[in-house]
């Protein structure tokens, strides 16, 4: 999905001049994975799984506690240039496909809830592990350091859960770069099968 978007972005405008141009970085657009996939994590990637869902990553991303109760999975490399994030939340009512554009006004306010948050496409409907949701493609200004930083943000909903996945590049020049990896680890995104705990 981020390889998608990014890969119609005209070339150097989205992080300012003299910064690398993405159009033409990623060769090809990320798809979600379907029922039938692979179960297994790719060559050299670790699992995660709890009760809502799985997801595999490089082990260079090292697992990190958080102290939100949330956030299910928080993961960085070790200069922290990368990372990324899942969190699950309740959102009070039940999000399917034909009502998710329902759920898009709920979506584009936690975005827009952030610093200095520039858009790098219109937000697109997305199926990451048969989940309907919607992914948003952005960067902001991040509160510890003042640079400007890139997320690659999935919302997906199963019944009235919204599990969000975040990838950070940070700063946002660095995306070119990890794109395409952050592209791998959310194709191997997998809901738990049933219904969310409560």
């Amino acid at each position: 999905m981020l390889a998608a978007v990014v890969v119609g972005i005209v070339g150097g405008t989205a992080f300012g001049p003299g910064r690398a141009p993405l159009s033409g970085i990623f060769s090809s657009p990320a798809e979600a994975p379907r029922a039938s996939a692979p179960r297994g994590p790719p060559p050299g990637f670790v699992a995660f799984r709890d009760e809502l869902f799985s997801i595999a990553h490089p082990p260079s991303f090292a697992r990190r506690q958080s102290r939100d109760p949330e956030i299910q999975l928080l993961a960085t490399t070790r200069d922290s240039t990368a990372s990324f994030l899942v969190r699950a939340v309740q959102v009070g009512f039940e999000i399917e496909s034909a009502n998710l554009e329902s759920a898009k006004r709920l979506t584009d306010r936690v975005v827009t809830s952030g610093r200095r948050v520039k858009l790098l496409a219109p937000p697109q409907r997305s199926d990451l592990g048969g989940l309907p949701g919607f992914f948003y493609l952005y960067t902001f200004k991040d509160a510890d350091t003042g640079r400007r930083g890139a997320h690659s943000h999935y919302f997906l909903f199963k019944g009235d859960t919204m599990i969000t996945i975040v990838f950070q590049a940070l700063p946002a020049d660095r995306l070119p770069l990890y794109g395409p990896l952050f592209d791998r680890i959310a194709r191997t995104f997998r809901p738990a099968p049933g219904p969310p705990s409560p």
